[in-house]
C-alpha cells in the first residue's frame, strides 16, 4: 500500500493587529472546528484556486475590490486639540433626499497648505439637542452588491428637519450669538414667525452685509480644536465660504410661487451656499486623484515638517474616517458612505485654500 502524499498548508496569520490599538483579529481555521470533518473539507477544496482556499478554509478574506484611498491611515488622524486654531474655514453640505438627513463637514485650511476636517454632522461623538446620539452614518455591509461600501445606518435616517432646523443647528455648531439669544429666550416677545426670526440671523456676523474684512466676522479665525461645538465658545466661528452639491442644490422643483431650488430656498433663509459645479463622473475621478495626492507622503520615512500629508481628519469625525477607510466606489451613487466622501471631494475640487488678509477685496454682493 503506497504512502499518501503529505498534505501542504499555507503560511497564514493566526492573529492580526488592527489599525485601532484596542482591536485585533483572531482567525479560526476549518481544522479548529471539533464538529467538522477537516479532511472532507480539504478534499472538497484542494482543486480550488488559492484565493478560494485561503478564504474558505483559513478565513483570510480575499479582496476583489479595494478602497479608493489605500494610503489613508493613522498618520492622517489627529486629536481634536491638534487642529490648528487659525485658518480659513469652509462648510460643505451634501443634501440627501428620500427621507435621509443632510450631512455637513467643516474643513480648515492653514497658511502652510494643510487642510483639517474638524467637524462633521451628524456626529457620533456629540448629541443633537432633542435627539441625542443618532449613531453612525454607515456600517459594515454584507459585501454583496449594494452593500460593498457598507450599509445605511441610523445616522442617515431622517430626523424630520426643515431648512429652518438646519440653519439653527449650523448656528449652534458655529456659536452664533443669535442662537444663544434664542436659547436664552430673548426672542420670547418677538411677534414674527420662527422662520422669519431665524431668517434674520446674519450668517456673516455683525456688519456682514455692509462691511468687509475683520468687521464682517468672516476672516481666518475659528474655534480651537474642539471639533463638535457642544459647548459655548468665546468667539463666533467664522466661515469663509459654504458649498453645496450642485446637482441637488440647483435642481428645480415646483413651489407655491413658481420653480425654486434648494440653494435659493436657503438664500431666502439667509444662508448662502455656492454650487460645487463640475460633471459628476469627471469630478469623482478627479476628486479621487486630488484626495490621494493630499494624503500622500513617503511612508518609508518619519512624518515630519518636510514629509507629511496635506490632509488630516479630527478623530471626532468618525463618519468621515470610516468612509475614507472603506469606500470602494463599487456601489456607485447608492454607496452608503459616498455622501461622506463627497464632503471631502468638494473642497479639493473647488480649490479651497487659506485666504490671508492681503487677498481680501470687498465686492458687491459678498466678500471674497
Amino acid at each position: 500500500m503506497s504512502e499518501e502524499a503529505p498534505r501542504k498548508f499555507e503560511v497564514v496569520p493566526r492573529v492580526m493587529r488592527c489599525a485601532v490599538d484596542t482591536a485585533g483579529i483572531v482567525f479560526f481555521h476549518s481544522s479548529d472546528n471539533p464538529y467538522a470533518n477537516a479532511r472532507n473539507i480539504y478534499e472538497q477544496m484542494k482543486h480550488q484556486p488559492p484565493w478560494f482556499i485561503l478564504e474558505r478554509f483559513y478565513g483570510l478574506a480575499h479582496k476583489e475590490i479595494t478602497p479608493k484611498f489605500p494610503k489613508f491611515g493613522r498618520a492622517h488622524i489627529v486629536k481634536p486639540e491638534q487642529v490648528p486654531a487659525l485658518g480659513t474655514n469652509y462648510m460643505i453640505c451634501d443634501p440627501c433626499g428620500a427621507g435621509r438627513n443632510f450631512c455637513f463637514a467643516w474643513v480648515r485650511y492653514t497658511d502652510d497648505g494643510i487642510c483639517y476636517f474638524y467637524r462633521e454632522w451628524p456626529s457620533q461623538v456629540a448629541e443633537i439637542p432633542g435627539y441625542g446620539f443618532v449613531g453612525p452614518w454607515a456600517e459594515p455591509g454584507s459585501g454583496r452588491a449594494g452593500e460593498r461600501d457598507g450599509k445605511m445606518a441610523s445616522g442617515q435616517r431622517g430626523l424630520g428637519f426643515t431648512l429652518v432646523d438646519y440653519k439653527k443647528e449650523i448656528a449652534r455648531l458655529e456659536n452664533w450669538p443669535e442662537w444663544h439669544a434664542w436659547m436664552n429666550g430673548e426672542y420670547a416677545g418677538d411677534k414674527r414667525s420662527e422662520r422669519d426670526i431665524v431668517a434674520s440671523w446674519n450668517e456673516r456676523g455683525r456688519g456682514g452685509e455692509g462691511g468687509g474684512g475683520k468687521e464682517a466676522g468672516f476672516r481666518v479665525q475659528g474655534s480651537g480644536g474642539g471639533a463638535q461645538g457642544s459647548g459655548f465658545r468665546e468667539k463666533r466661528e467664522e466661515i469663509f465660504e459654504r458649498y453645496m452639491d450642485s446637482r441637488f442644490g440647483n435642481s428645480e422643483r415646483v413651489g407655491e410661487e413658481g420653480n425654486t431650488t434648494l440653494i435659493e430656498d436657503f438664500a431666502e433663509l439667509g444662508m448662502t451656499f455656492l454650487p460645487t459645479g463640475a460633471s459628476e463622473r469627471r469630478s469623482i475621478d478627479e476628486g479621487i486623484t486630488l484626495i490621494n495626492s493630499a494624503l500622500g507622503y513617503d511612508v518609508e520615512k518619519p512624518v515630519d515638517w518636510t514629509n507629511r500629508p496635506r490632509m488630516y481628519f479630527s478623530s471626532d469625525c468618525k463618519n468621515l474616517i470610516w468612509a475614507m477607510q472603506n469606500w470602494t466606489g463599487a456601489d456607485g451613487q447608492k454607496g452608503a458612505c459616498k455622501d461622506m466622501i463627497d464632503l471631502v471631494r468638494y473642497p479639493v475640487l473647488k480649490g479651497c485654500c487659506w485666504v490671508g488678509e492681503e487677498r481680501w477685496e470687498a465686492r458687491g454682493g459678498g466678500y471674497y
